[in-house]
């Protein structure tokens, strides 16, 4: 499974968790001061906005058609200060002419940001103060995504930001990169998907039937099954081990407009909850 799918996973567990969620995040969440003090300049490049860049490549251009169409007035955002918020941190350069409005999820517009990632420069003394797991962990809490062309995907309800789901757009292609939000609603899925995929099936462990998710200017979204909001609220492994086999799907499968053929089907990587246990214990131990 792609880094970026995995992720997007993490975002919504962790949300769902009241762990601090990835992005816009402070140095004073960090609870060391020594290493606040070492690190001092690798927190001021993550909360430094990014700069106003060049458009997305012809790569990311050649597989997202809502890209390529022409910007219009209503892909504008919200006014305020929500859209930079969210990608400082993924992002070191964006395109405000990359921005569009996507598929239509009831009351909720969803907006996707382009950028570039780069990798936060770690300064010797941070390095020596900050061990290798703390440091990967710090990076995933404020959002840092893999070098490259990326993308987040924003969710406004009456013009407040409540959802932020960032990734690369080489991620797009692992099948696992989809959100997921409760914010005060029944739990919903988003997600970015290329040309060509016209219905995102979910497939699940019994009892849970399967879910189909719509796809519109390459966003897929849909409800999640009934029950998926009753997340456990609990730091134990065991409880959270069997909360992840429940609700992670066991396959993920693209299909065509027509329902029919299969584009492609991604199956649940073997060791996806062990990696995402992981995950949550090295994000807690920044949160």
């Amino acid at each position: 499974m792609s880094r970026q799918g995995l992720l997007a996973l993490i975002v919504f567990i962790l949300a769902s968790l009241s762990v601090a969620p990835v992005g816009g995040a402070s140095a004073a969440r960090v609870r060391r001061p020594a290493i606040a003090t070492a690190c001092r300049s690798l927190f001021k490049e993550l909360n430094t906005p990014p700069r106003v860049g060049g458009p997305a490549s012809a790569l990311v251009l050649a597989h997202f058609a809502v890209l390529r169409r022409t910007q219009q007035p209503q892909d504008a955002p919200p006014a305020g200060p929500d859209l930079l918020d969210a990608i400082t941190g993924p992002f070191t350069r964006y395109d405000p002419r990359s921005v569009r409005r996507l598929g239509a999820v009831p009351g909720s517009p969803v907006f996707v940001v382009s950028g570039t990632a780069a990798r936060p420069r770690i300064s010797l003394q941070c390095r020596r103060a900050l061990p290798a797991a703390q440091r990967r962990a710090v990076l995933d809490y404020f959002g840092v995504l893999p070098p490259g062309p990326g993308y987040c995907l924003l969710e406004y309800v009456s013009a407040v930001l409540v959802t932020e789901m960032c990734g690369s757009y080489a991620g797009v292609a692992g099948g696992y990169a989809l959100g997921s939000d409760s914010q005060g609603r029944a739990t919903h899925y988003l997600g970015l998907v290329p040309d060509g995929v016209g219905d995102v099936r979910l497939t699940y462990a019994r009892p849970q039937a399967p879910v189909t998710l719509t796809v519109a200017d390459n966003l897929a979204s849909g409800p999640a099954p009934i029950g998926f909001t009753s997340v456990p609220m609990t730091r134990s492994p065991g409880r959270l081990r069997r909360y992840l086999e429940w609700t992670l799907p066991t396959s993920v499968t693209w299909l065509a407009a027509s329902g029919w053929p299969v584009v492609r089907r991604f199956p649940r990587p073997p060791r996806l909850v062990e990696q995402l246990l992981h995950e949550i214990e090295r994000f807690a131990s920044v949160a």
